[in-house]
């Protein structure tokens, strides 16, 4: 609780900061208590009245929120710097061991410490609006400027515990209660389990039999998969063995329904580069990942295949124009993404649509001349 109310006033402080620095800084009429900060540039204007305006940039205007409020509240705020180029900035024994550990622990952010109060400093970095009065000073963009140091009483947390403290005897009686609660629970549940489990051992008695024949049935068919192979082992999608089987029932059915039926082949632009640059593991790696997102841009009736290598076929029941613009879709989608491994790449296309007189070696060899066609046409296209 302590550190969250820290952390939120920080947080609030580093926000008037950051309004103050979105304007460069800002000017107010000169008044009793305010002079020029000897340590600003440009630390007075003049108005149309020819009055003066001094400035306040963030550090300062942070010193003097801090100054109202350690006048108000027992609440301690203060900025300050292992180079402050105000001396009353400078940091004492807790603010140089924090600024020394944020210099040490880039990546901390916050840094506290319980004593007999609690100390806590939260990191400033350096943006582009400190440069202007920090640039001198050796800063660079993002270095450690500085920080803000809050500091809190513990009196009104130690008084929360007290409360807490008396109240444990109830607490503990709450807890007994809840046990016992629980243990009659355990008992309930333990013989309603009993109940059960005696259930479960007759109803799979009574369902042995049938589990049994249809295990049967199960290995049966498994090893007719093992036998067809039906997939390809890298990616997991059909494999050409599989592909030709699919391809020969629905050239059948485009004969003798008039279904449309088209061929999308495709391979991977400069491969053989990919084994080279990275190896081929990764290139293993790209073509599973390349599988799992035209996957995702697909139809579940599509037939999606790996023919070779880095080809891939998908036999799809469409149309030769629209055929095209799905293969469009994917290699726009291709060129965009971000592979893990690669930065991107890209893949040619070859569309044709089957012809009912053509033959099945036909059908496929007209498709994979336009996949070629695109690729001596300059690669990343698609050609029908």
């Amino acid at each position: 609780m302590v550190i969250r109310e820290a952390k939120t006033l920080f947080d609030n402080i580093v926000v008037t900061r950051t309004w103050n620095a979105s304007f460069g800084g800002v000017y107010v009429k000169e008044q009793v208590g305010i002079k020029p900060n000897p340590y600003l540039k440009n630390n007075i204007m003049f108005d149309e009245h020819n009055k003066t305006l001094i400035k306040i940039n963030p550090a300062w205007m942070t010193r003097q929120i801090s100054e109202i409020s350690n006048r108000k509240n027992s609440y301690y705020f203060k900025i300050t710097s292992l180079k402050p180029l105000n001396p009353e900035n400078i940091a004492d024994k807790f603010e140089t061991k924090a600024l020394k550990y944020f210099e040490q622990n880039r990546d901390e952010k916050y840094f506290y410490n319980f004593n007999e109060g609690f100390d806590f400093m939260g990191k400033l970095k350096v943006k582009e609006s400190c440069l202007n009065c920090h640039r001198e000073q050796g800063y660079k963009l993002n270095d450690i400027r500085g920080g803000i140091r809050v500091s809190l009483p513990l009196d009104s947390y130690y008084k929360e515990i007290d409360i807490i403290q008396e109240r444990r005897y109830i607490v503990l009686i709450i807890i007994i209660a809840i046990s016992f609660i629980g243990y009659l629970l355990l008992i309930l549940f333990m013989k309603s389990h009993q109940r059960y489990e005696k259930h479960m051992i007759e109803f799979n008695q009574s369902l042995e039999h049938k589990v049994k024949n249809r295990t049967e049935e199960l290995e049966s068919l498994n090893k007719i998969l093992k036998t067809q192979a039906i997939t390809d082992s890298l990616t997991g999608i059909y494999n050409r063995n599989m592909f030709n089987t699919i391809l020969v029932t629905r050239s059948e059915e485009a004969k003798h329904s008039n279904k449309a039926l088209s061929l999308i082949m495709f391979d991977i632009d400069f491969f053989k580069k990919i084994n080279d640059n990275y190896g081929h593991q990764v290139g293993d790696s790209v073509l599973k990942e390349l599988t799992k997102l035209i996957l995702i841009h697909i139809r579940k009736d599509d037939v999606f295949v790996r023919w070779g290598g880095e080809e891939f076929m998908i036999l799809v029941n469409l149309k030769l124009e629209t055929s095209l613009k799905v293969a469009k879709h994917l290699r726009e989608m291709v060129e965009k993404y971000k592979f893990s491994k690669i930065d991107n790449l890209t893949c040619s296309f070859g569309v044709a649509e089957f012809k009912t007189h053509q033959s099945l070696d036909e059908f496929i060899s007209e498709v994979d001349n336009l996949l070629y066609l695109a690729k001596r046409k300059g690669r990343n296209r698609v050609e029908s």
